[in-house]
């Protein structure tokens, strides 16, 4: 039987913290490969190491490692994230050899973590080919083929005959184009703490600074049966209760799936906590959708918001002003969600934008009592920012590292690492008067 490893790679930042992550396009892969009649093996190197903390989320095992020369001004240790690497090492021991290993990848500045992840497999399996798929081998195929001449992207595996794959192979990845179960994934895990949840692929929207409709070109809605049978195998066998919502445009159409999902899922009576790290699009916050939210379970809330200001509406795709902020804080609030459960995204490296400015919209946010959550730009391939930013600094172009957002932003006009750590220390200042501020008393 043709067999296939899959493999969730190390990750290298400057932080990194468990907040519901999990490689949903991995779980897709190997259901496609189980589909097949393929067997499959699956090792995660960031499977989580410490006990749960709130909401099943929790800490990575990490080792610093030496900081690239870029990022010498960034006074942060620079960490290698995952299991130790002699657990994968063994892995790669005991198991029979694979006859191809699949290898996923997110953050595109996160491939020294892939690079290293592989090199340890070409070590142990120096003769089976590799294969790199997810969204920073798509977004940024070049750099992977470049550095990786011995594996192949999987933009170019259905394209090419550089591998002889056998037809169940060839259709599994095939498949990929328009997947339909985690559930071929999440048989494979051994431990988990919560849950992904997916009801829809792609984004309507246009925001500057987002890779989602280029990832994926078509808005369109998976199956609510197929959703629900995932929530309940994980409920099931390991007793997760905390779920988040993996969609870019969750509250679009709503009456086709989530208003739907919310009324089936009802009918279980199981206490789930839904969370929403996505962040959800403000304009389609409803009263009624608000209150089904609060009715079934809906716990952790985050608003995408990115800038309130007129001057950053192109880049932002006019999602919303200040007023609807407003509008939209006191509907999730008569609906009864804690002010503290409510966070809003305020994002710095916009066109232009000055530290000051961004400070500015976060004191007018924290006014209203909404918990601040700083974001900083990272540039992503194919993304209209990306093309911008690409004039005034062409290295992100070829170096992926030059993407991460601790050190892209340092890099703006006006912007240094003591300006951003100001942010980030007036962000926690705000959102600690607010905690200490009764509900309702803005």
């Amino acid at each position: 039987m043709y067999k296939v490893l899959v493999i969730n790679p190390y990750i290298t930042d400057f932080k990194l913290y468990d907040e519901w992550m999990h490689p949903s396009g991995l779980y897709f892969l190997i259901d496609c490969l189980k589909r097949n009649g393929i067997q499959t093996y699956y090792f995660n190197c960031l499977k989580q190491v410490s006990k749960p903390k709130k909401h099943g989320t929790g800490s990575f095992m990490s080792l610093e490692i030496k900081k690239p020369s870029l990022y010498k001004n960034i006074k942060r240790k620079y960490k290698l994230y995952g299991r130790p690497q002699s657990e994968l090492i063994n892995f790669l021991s005991d198991i029979d050899d694979p006859d191809l290993v699949c290898i996923g990848t997110m953050m595109t500045y996160w491939a020294p973590g892939v690079i290293q992840t592989i090199k340890i497999i070409k070590e142990q399996l120096p003769n089976v080919p590799v294969i790199i798929g997810g969204i920073a081998a798509r977004l940024f195929s070049h750099y992977f083929k470049n550095r990786l001449p011995g594996c192949i992207t999987s933009d170019s595996i259905l394209t090419t005959n550089r591998i002889n794959l056998p037809q169940p192979v060839h259709s599994a990845l095939k498949a990929l184009s328009k997947p339909t179960s985690l559930l071929g994934g999440l048989e494979c895990l051994d431990h988990a703490t919560h849950g992904p949840v997916l009801l829809s692929f792609g984004c309507p929207m246009k925001c500057s600074y987002c890779a989602s409709r280029v990832l994926q070109k078509d808005f369109y809605h998976r199956s609510i049966k197929t959703t629900i049978r995932e929530i309940l195998y994980l409920n099931e066998r390991f007793g997760v209760s905390d779920f988040a919502f993996y969609d870019d445009a969750l509250l679009v159409k709503p009456d086709q799936v989530l208003i739907p999902f919310l009324k089936k899922i009802n009918e279980y009576r199981i206490p789930f906590r839904f969370h929403t790290p996505n962040g959800l699009h403000l304009q389609f916050i409803t009263e009624e959708i608000s209150d089904l939210m609060k009715e079934n379970g809906f716990k952790t809330i985050r608003l995408g918001f990115e800038s309130g200001s007129k001057k950053y509406a192109d880049d932002t795709n006019y999602k919303s002003g200040f007023d609807m902020l407003e509008k939209k804080f006191s509907i999730l609030q008569k609906s009864g969600f804690d002010k503290n459960d409510i966070g809003v995204y305020i994002m710095g490296g916009l066109k232009d934008q000055k530290p000051l400015e961004m400070l500015k919209e976060m004191k007018y946010a924290g006014s209203l009592g909404i918990k601040i959550k700083p974001v900083f730009l990272s540039p992503v391939p194919h993304t209209e920012l990306f093309k911008y930013y690409s004039h005034f600094f062409p290295q992100i172009k070829s170096d992926p590292l030059w993407h991460n957002d601790t050190f892209f932003i340092t890099s703006l006009a006006q912007w240094d690492f003591d300006s951003v750590e100001m942010i980030r220390k007036k962000s926690r200042e705000i959102n600690q008067v607010n905690s200490c501020r009764p509900a309702g008393n803005l």
